[in-house]
């Protein structure tokens, strides 16, 4: 009950901050399309824990979580080489990179890279839109 009451906070949060019209412009359109919403894993190298998410604030701040899993708040920051990637911060390292590769409505194609290895794999997102209640998980 507590991650999902923090869930709901950090959306709530992430949907009043808003950028200025000259910070939009700086931006691209398709890392922009990733923020005030909430993305479900629904395909990666590796079978993604049932109800995997991430929400991805504004501010730098990604929530990475699942119905099997306790979550993670990690920061993100855009790669200055290529304005299409984020690079992912956890626990004070780099620990991966996202590039978006494609956005269509609802749905972000990205190549994840897990450093230091630079292990590539194809994920998609896809955004949920309706009310979500993590299933019983096998006992």
């Amino acid at each position: 009950m507590r991650i999902a009451r923090a869930l709901c906070t950090v959306f709530a949060l992430s949907t009043l901050c808003c950028l200025s019209p000259a910070e939009t412009s700086k931006k691209s359109a398709s890392i922009a399309s990733l923020f005030g919403r909430i993305w479900n894993i629904t395909q990666s190298a590796s079978q993604p824990a049932r109800g995997s998410i991430y929400i991805f604030l504004q501010n730098g701040t990604l929530l990475m979580t699942s119905c099997a899993e306790t979550y993670r708040i990690a920061t993100w920051a855009r790669d200055r080489e290529n304005p299409d990637t984020l690079r992912i911060t956890e626990d004070g390292r780099v620990t991966q990179s996202l590039t978006v590769t494609s956005v269509a409505p609802g749905v972000a194609h990205l190549t994840q890279t897990l450093l230091p290895a630079k292990t590539q794999s194809a994920l998609t997102l896809k955004s949920i839109t309706k009310e979500f209640v993590c299933p019983d998980l096998p006992k």
